[in-house]
């Protein structure tokens, strides 16, 4: 089930084995729900950024495989329970910059946690279809450097 109250910070364990971005426990993925059709990964991580909002080193913002269009919801890993928290403080119940009126963003922790578990979701063949929309998730390293698809 999600969560719907603040997000609490915990300490991280860590495991010189692992890349970067699967290094640390202390991940957090939020689920971000309310997002205008019109925004795309790449106007959302620049107004994100753009406003102080920074550990994100993965985001998908998912969209319906058969007409491409965004389905008004995204995912965000941030490489700490405190970043993800400071986030979700940030945005949670607010509008995106350029919104103007209409609902504002619901922000709630997602089901699965670190960028290995949301990339594990995926098949070749979804992939595939998301390669075809522009739709792959964007993974960042922490010098802010995408994998190029947003």
């Amino acid at each position: 089930m999600l969560r719907q109250g603040p997000i609490s910070s915990k300490g991280s364990r860590h495991d010189a084995t692992q890349p970067p971005h699967f290094q640390h426990e202390d991940h957090m993925t939020l689920m971000i729900r309310n997002i205008p059709a019109r925004f795309t990964k790449a106007h959302l991580l620049r107004d994100f950024d753009a406003h102080g909002s920074s550990g994100i080193d993965y985001f998908f913002l998912p969209v319906d495989l058969q007409t491409g269009k965004t389905k008004g919801m995204a995912f965000a890993n941030f490489r700490s329970k405190a970043q993800a928290k400071q986030f979700q403080e940030q945005w949670h119940r607010k509008r995106l910059p350029n919104h103007g009126g209409g609902k504002v963003l619901d922000i709630t922790a997602a089901r699965m946690h670190g960028v290995a578990a949301n990339l594990g979701q995926f098949t070749d063949y979804t992939l595939e279809l998301l390669c075809k929309h522009d739709a792959l998730p964007v993974l960042i390293d922490e010098y802010g450097r995408s994998s190029g698809h947003a």
